[in-house]
Formats: structure tokens, sequence, C-alpha cells
């Protein structure tokens, strides 16, 4: 066969298949034991498909918390996973940003939106020949993400092999859920319901936890409870193909970015201190050198002082801005909220040096060094070592971009994917059956 008519047979071929992909947009794909399941063509299985996840969770789709955002995706990633939302505080608090996260998550592509509260039927936009909005009332939730493999499965939450509560508040939010105790988990992040450890002494030993905090840890260790655990240090904040970004040394000419950044007007975020920290250090030639960044909407005086305010911003922009900005991230939390360590860890991942507080005594877990980190006391008292800490990095950039590589080095190996989330998955595995050997168990209410 001659070379031109082998292209040209290649060529047909190749248009023959396009036309089928555009005529039949699913593709039916075995997963085990006989079980085949429709899937939209290219966007691909997880990886491993055998397993079905539900995740609980509150805001999602939205932009921000990059835990979140990073553990929601590492799930769709790794298994069939829908997400159910309770958004008990209404559609305007912290509301749903789907446009912003889309393409990465391709929601369009591989999720349906079942609306079961009318007030999100604005949602429905998203979905592709699909009616969302009929299953108003069909479940006491707000909406679900369920993967388009499922379309034509009727509601049904006795065939997922595990249910995780991305907090502790979303276990009694979904208690109706049809699904055994011993197929739920919990992950103990701070807030989200958690505000004391000694809640915990309330969780059926049934369920299983993820843990995150040294504290939360010590605690379940100490008292001995007979739940199934995973702990992994940190949280998690990055994927398999995660890569540190560093940072190029300083010039002397160029101004140090220094940056405090708060969701809330909580006080308790140390706000005030930082405030304090920045007067003071106005007053010395070094200000000239540096440049203050304050993102979000902390109850900070700026008058008089020369301050960048930013609003919130989506985490994709906030990490560019941390990558692009920041060389020092200062962090005065007072310790009277339940919190983790340290907060702020999403600009130490783009390179940032942290200056922090750490009321729980948490970074000997993380071994970190005094020239990877810098630990200031609480409250009053740890305004005169941020101002020391400020002008010891502005005179000796040799040591800013030092403590930048090892501290990013050193927080990418912590929180890396095989050190956080593998753990993870790997003991949650080993309590799960494959999602085509459960049995239903659900009936629609009312």
């Amino acid at each position: 066969m001659s070379t031109s008519k082998f292209l040209l047979i290649l060529m047909c071929a190749m248009f023959t298949v396009t036309l089928i992909s555009r005529a039949f947009p699913f593709e039916y794909v075995a997963i085990g034991q006989g079980t085949e399941v429709a899937r939209p063509r290219g966007s691909g299985l997880p990886r491993k498909p055998e397993y079905r996840v539900l995740m609980t969770d509150l805001f999602f789709p939205i932009a921000s918390s990059k835990w979140r955002l990073e553990e929601i995706y590492s799930f769709m990633d790794e298994y069939y996973t829908d997400i159910i939302v309770d958004r008990f505080m209404g559609p305007t608090f912290h509301p749903p940003t789907y446009e912003k996260i889309e393409q990465r998550f391709m929601l369009s592509e591989r999720y349906d939106i079942l609306i079961f509260d009318p007030q999100y039927n604005f949602l429905d936009v998203h979905n592709r020949d699909f009616n969302g909005t009929a299953f108003n009332g069909a479940v006491k939730a707000s909406y679900l993400l369920r993967r388009k493999e499922f379309r034509s499965e009727t509601i049904d939450f006795g065939k997922y092999d595990l249910c995780y509560h991305i907090f502790l508040m979303l276990q009694g939010r979904f208690s109706w859920l049809p699904i055994p105790l011993h197929n739920q988990w919990i992950h103990l992040y701070p807030g989200g319901g958690l505000a004391s450890v000694s809640q915990i002494d309330a969780i059926p030993s049934e369920f299983g936890l993820v843990i995150n905090l040294p504290a939360i840890w010590e605690y379940v260790q100490r008292k001995q409870f007979s739940h199934r655990v995973a702990f992994a240090l940190g949280g998690p904040f990055l994927q398999r193909d995660s890569v540190a970004i560093t940072k190029q040394m300083k010039r002397p000419n160029e101004k140090i970015g220094i940056c405090f950044t708060q969701s809330s007007d909580d006080p308790n975020k140390g706000s005030a201190y930082f405030e304090a920290a920045m007067r003071n250090f106005s007053l010395s030639p070094l200000q000239n050198r540096t440049i203050f960044y304050q993102v979000g909407n902390a109850p900070i005086n700026a008058e008089g002082l020369d301050v960048v305010r930013l609003n919130h911003m989506s985490q994709a922009d906030l990490d560019a801005f941390y990558r692009e900005h920041v060389d020092i991230y200062v962090n005065t939390e007072n310790g009277r909220n339940f919190n983790g360590f340290p907060l702020g860890i999403e600009a130490l991942l783009q390179g940032a040096v942290g200056i922090t507080t750490d009321p729980l005594n948490a970074h000997p877990y993380w071994n970190l060094t005094e020239d990877e980190i810098i630990i200031i006391p609480t409250f009053e008292e740890g305004v005169p070592h941020i101002v020391q800490a400020l002008k010891k990095l502005t005179l000796n950039l040799d040591l800013l971009h030092s403590m930048s590589l090892k501290s990013q080095k050193k927080f990418h190996h912590i929180l890396s994917f095989a050190n956080h989330q593998a753990v993870v998955f790997e003991i949650l595995e080993q309590n799960m059956n494959p999602w085509n050997n459960r049995s239903s168990g659900f009936e629609k209410d009312g």
C-alpha cells in the first residue's frame, strides 16, 4: 500500500471517529464485575472507578478555601465522587461561584446538578440537557452534584461505599442519610462545628475520623477512643502534580511584600497586633523598602499607614498574588479560636516566609527550624517580635531568600500528596467495598 493511500485511509478513519463522537456524546465503560456505566466522551474516569463516594459540604461549588478545593478535587480525581450540599445559611452567604472553578473541576462535562431547594434553581443554567429543577423537594438538602454516568439511576444514597463529611457539623446536618455509620468518615478540621476537642467525646465510635491537627490527634490518643483514625499532618493542600515555584532573590531596589489576610472581621485573628506592628515598623527608615498588603475585611485602621488593601479573591487568584507579590506572611491569631497551623499556609507554599503565632504549640510536629519559620508570642507581646523579624529580613536579602527556599521545600514535602491524601485514601479504602456490590436503601422523602 502506498504512503498516500495509507494517509488517506487514516484521515477518513479519524474523521469517522469525530463524527461518531459528536453524534454519541457518551461511551460505555466497564468498571468491574460485568457492570458498565455511560461516561461523557473525553471526561475521563477517576483513578479508582470501582468506588463511589458521597461528600457533604456547606458551600461547593465555591472558589475560595484552598484545603476544601484541593480535598474535593482529590476525591473527584480518585473515585466516583458526588457532592451533596446543605446551604442552610442561604444562597447569599458565600454564594456559589460555579464559573470560577468550572474549568478545573470539569463540572459541566462531568456533573449534573440535582436541585432540591428551589432557592438554588438558578444553578440549573449550568446543566446540559438535564432538568435539575425536576428534583425540587426530593431531598432535605440544597442540591447534589452527581456524575453524569449515573444520570439514569434513581436517587439512591444506599449505593455509596463511603460518606465523607468535610466538617463535623455536616454529620448532624446529614444524619438522615441511609448510609451505615461505619461507612461514614468525618474530617475533624477546626471550625465547621468543631470549636473544642471535647466535642469529639460525643461522636459515635462507628464513625471514622480524619485528623490533621496535632492537638486533636493527641486528644484522641489520650482518651483512647475506639474510632478508626486517619492522621495526616497539615491538610489536603497539594495534588500529585503540584510543584513548588521558587521565588527569585530580591534585588536591593525591589520592595519586599508583607501580607496579612483575613476573611472575616473576627478580632481573634489578631488584626490589631498586625496593625500595631505596621505602625511601629513605619517609624523605621526601612519602611521605604517594603510594601504592606492587607487582603480581606480585617478590622484594621489604616489611617496614616501606607497599606494596599485588597478585596477577597478566588483561591487561584490568591495563590498567584502570594507567588508574585508576597515575600513575608504574618499570622497573629491569638489562640482564642480553635484553628489549624499555620494560618496562611497557602502563602508559605508559594514561597513566602512565615512569621506566625503558634497557640497550640504545633510546630514541633512539623519539625520546623528557626531558619524555616519565625514563631512569635501571642497578643501584644508578639508585636516587637514581628517588628524585629521584619527588620532582620528586610536588611538581609540573602536570609530572606534562604528562608523562602527552605520553608517552601519543607511545607511541600510535609503536605505532598504522598504524605497526605495518599495516606488518607489508603485507610479509607480499607473500609470500602466496590460500589456495585452494595445494595440500595433510600426512599424518596414524602
